[in-house]
């Protein structure tokens, strides 16, 4: 960001899934979800993401791969789940209950900092944000 001049920041497929694990852990645990995922793997193709993951229902053990389409709209990212292959058998989202998931990235950010765009390149997650620099210095006190 410093020698671009930019307020860019970039995230590969390693760091989407180190932050999809974590967001998902934590997400099962504060809505006790009867169903755990004991493995997790993210692919990025464009605006597209596809996760497979292990599922385990009790003694049910089960693998999946939900592709959800992504989008950035009002300040939110959108995964709108779009087709679930357990298999080799093709699944309706809606049969499992699956909808479209919003994330607010901005609530992980201080006020000085906004995220004005997400775009979705290659293999890659690129965050815009713009830095409201006259609020600055009333951080620093």
């Amino acid at each position: 960001m410093v020698e671009t001049r930019e307020t860019v920041l970039t995230l590969n497929e390693e760091e989407i899934n180190d932050l999809a694990k974590k967001g998902i852990s934590e997400r099962t645990a504060a809505t006790g979800l009867s169903y755990e995922i004991k493995g997790l793997d993210i692919r990025l193709n464009g605006n597209d993401m596809t996760a497979d993951a292990i599922v385990k229902w009790g003694a049910l053990r089960a693998e999946a791969a939900v592709v959800y389409h992504l989008s950035f709209a009002e300040g939110k990212l959108l995964l709108k789940p779009q087709s679930v292959d357990v298999r080799g058998s093709s699944l309706s989202p809606s049969l499992l209950k699956l909808k479209t998931i919003e994330i607010d990235p901005g609530q992980y950010l201080p006020e000085v900092i906004q995220i004005t765009d997400l775009s979705f390149e290659n293999r890659e997650l690129k965050i815009k944000f713009a830095v409201n620099w006259l609020q600055l210095p009333g951080l620093l006190r």
